[in-house]
């Protein structure tokens, strides 16, 4: 009996823990159910056609039903960006890159308030995100440093995600007045994923200027609906049926091929330029820490450009540059003194650093913005493009032009293309266009040369080398150890492990480099079974600077190179008489299009076996169809038997 009274008792406690906990339970739900409600109310926007999916999309593994994005600027400076998102799962590839969105904001400037956060599942419930799952962290790219501690990110943890449910998150940033100079934005219109339907909004005190310009998207009118109410004026456009556009190495920027809106309240180029400028001149005051930090980085150079070259390079090596676009956050830069006590500072802080450091030498220099040629749009300047503060440094033979970490940027130069724009005395801009080397005119290597073989199998030879525009850099060319690097490199792309006997440099400008490389007879070629292989590399030249994705078995996107380019390679081989060709490096047929031309012969005469190849690559962007071409005739050159020669005694 006892036994029984205790069984009743442990079943009663069970009952009442069973009820307590579905209790707790029920609450829990019914406040969740309220929070649902609350947030559901906030937002002003009806729900997307849910039921659209995989039918529709079959080869997508997400698609955004609607994507609601606004800026509002008030009659005060506050500055309102609100983003309202439904992303379809369609499978479980992308959960873990959308279950956990971070929102960046500032704490002292910024308030965040989330107006919905949840996920409709496949049964039709929602699942809103409890409050255990808003969390606060330290962004990575400004965490540590004093001055960005204000900034945090608030993550947002979805729950039930699955396929074919819908992530439904709609948040809003506050920034307070006397923050940001304008409102801008540079917006990819087409994502990574399909679009059903996008919207973008901007709202205005009614008389405020706003450019705008749509690239890329030949459906959609560049002109945007205009509606007033209560001293304002709201411009919206609505885009539909966005094609997904998915990452694959070497597109090219997406500024340049894919939907783009931009739009800003900044009245003009000038306007935005000095906004820029202005603030990192008043900064860069020398001082005497300053003006000791110069010396030490010059000694005793009294050249002006090797005096910015050391300047930049004593930045590289003991200053903390902290690139984000928080940091560049209202184009605010602290006292150039104050920067270097700390050690850190924004990309605009170090060019106030660097100006500074020269002024203290006795220097004459000014401050130009430098923006992103793939992005700079002079008629809708946005802060998207700006990419670089550099100083402008006067001399007699004219200006150069400083990086605050690269150092004097040469034109061309290895430093992608560039607008450097500054303010000129009377107040006009005056702009620079540096271009990347081979970005013009077409690059070109030419390699020719005879390699005769010893009965010994020794190799001895020379190859002559001619190299423009993108297939070599000056600047890094300014010693002989790299002159000889370079020479070596190229040797042995032609003639797998060479053993460079010397070279010489026949000329060396900013247009074309000419060199001779000898090859020395010290050790002899590998043989397999009694026959020597002369291996003529191990791809073709021109890959070391223009790489192409050729593991890529398909391609949807465009591939992007640095410009168009040549390759001419000629290159003799004499073996000792009686000797036999066991196996000659296969040819490649002539391959033609309007991207250009490929093709290898491989020709015996007697005792010479002559290997001729020539690539010509005459645009800077490959279309797929394009691409696909070249990339089957370029991984057949690849191949061990086109560049492989078996040669053996009789």
């Amino acid at each position: 009996m006892k036994a029984i009274r205790n069984m009743h008792a442990n079943t009663l406690a069970a009952l009442r823990r069973t009820f307590v906990a579905a209790l707790s339970l029920f609450c829990v739900l019914t406040a969740a159910c309220r929070t649902v409600e609350a947030q559901t109310r906030t937002g002003d926007a009806v729900a997307p056609d849910l039921s659209i999916g995989a039918d529709r999309f079959p080869n997508d593994d997400a698609i955004i039903l609607r994507w609601e994005q606004s800026w509002t600027l008030d009659a005060d400076g506050a500055v309102h960006r609100r983003d309202h998102q439904w992303l379809k799962l369609l499978n479980s590839r992308p959960i873990r890159e959308v279950a956990d969105p971070r929102i960046a904001y500032n704490m002292e400037r910024d308030k965040v308030v989330i107006h919905t956060a949840q996920t409709y599942l496949p049964d039709g419930t929602t699942m809103p995100v409890p409050d255990y799952s808003f969390n606060i962290a330290a962004p990575n790219d400004v965490a540590g440093w004093p001055q960005y501690a204000p900034w945090q990110e608030k993550i947002v943890s979805f729950s039930g995600l699955q396929d074919n449910a819908t992530i439904d998150l709609d948040y809003e940033v506050i920034t307070e007045p006397g923050v940001y100079p304008w409102i801008d934005a540079d917006l990819r219109l087409e994502q990574e994923y399909p679009t059903v339907e996008r919207v973008v909004c901007v709202t205005v005190p009614t008389g405020t200027t706003l450019l705008h310009r749509i690239d890329n998207l030949d459906s959609a009118a560049d002109s945007p609906e205009a509606t007033e109410a209560d001293g304002s004026t709201t411009y919206r456009w609505v885009f539909r049926n966005l094609k997904g556009s998915p990452h694959e190495p070497q597109s090219p920027p997406w500024q340049r091929h894919l939907g783009r809106l931009q739009f800003t309240t900044c009245p003009s180029e000038s306007a935005f330029v000095g906004k820029i400028v202005d603030p990192v001149m008043r900064a860069a005051e020398p001082s005497e820490r300053i003006a000791a930090f110069a010396s030490d980085a010059i000694a005793d150079e009294r050249e002006a450009r090797a005096q910015a070259d050391k300047v930049a390079a004593k930045i590289r090596e003991t200053f903390n540059v902290v690139n984000s676009p928080k940091t560049w956050r209202s184009l605010q830069c602290r006292p150039a003194d104050t920067v270097l006590e700390s050690n850190y500072g924004s990309p605009l802080e170090a060019a106030a650093l660097c100006a500074a450091a020269l002024r203290s030498l006795g220097r004459n220099v000014g401050i130009d913005a430098a923006f992103d040629d793939d992005a700079w749009n002079s008629e809708v300047p946005t802060d998207s493009a700006l990419d670089a503060v550099v100083v402008r440094l006067a001399t007699d033979d004219g200006p150069l032009y400083v990086h605050p970490t690269r150092g004097v940027l040469d034109n061309p130069g290895s430093w992608s293309a560039h607008t450097l724009i500054g303010m000129a005395t009377g107040g006009d801009l005056q702009r620079t266009n540096l271009r990347s080397r081979g970005q013009g005119d077409e690059s070109r290597i030419n390699i020719t040369g005879t390699i005769t073989l010893s009965p010994e199998g020794k190799p001895s030879g020379e190859l002559r080398m001619h190299l423009t525009g993108g297939f070599f850099d000056p600047a890094d060319l300014r010693t002989a150890d790299a002159q000889e690097k370079l020479a070596k490199q190229l040797a042995g792309r032609v003639l797998k492990d060479a053993s460079v006997e010397s070279h010489s440099i026949a000329e060396l400008s900013a247009n074309q480099l000419r060199a001779t490389v000898k090859i020395s007879p010290d050790k002899p070629l590998t043989a397999i079974d009694k026959q020597y292989v002369v291996s003529l590399g191990d791809e073709p030249v021109f890959l070391s600077k223009y790489p192409l994705p050729l593991a890529e078995p398909t391609r949807e996107t465009p591939v992007d190179l640095r410009g168009p380019f040549s390759e001419q390679v000629d290159i003799s081989i004499r073996i000792p008489d009686g000797w036999n060709v066991a196996i000659a490096p296969t040819p490649l047929d002539r391959v033609e299009g309007d991207w250009g031309l490929m093709q290898q012969t491989v020709k015996q005469d007697g005792e010479t076996i002559r290997l001729s190849r020539t690539i010509k690559v005459t645009t800077r962007v490959l279309s797929p169809g394009a691409f696909a071409a070249i990339r089957d005739g370029i991984n057949m050159l690849r191949a061990d038997a086109s560049h492989a020669l078996f040669v053996s005694p009789t």
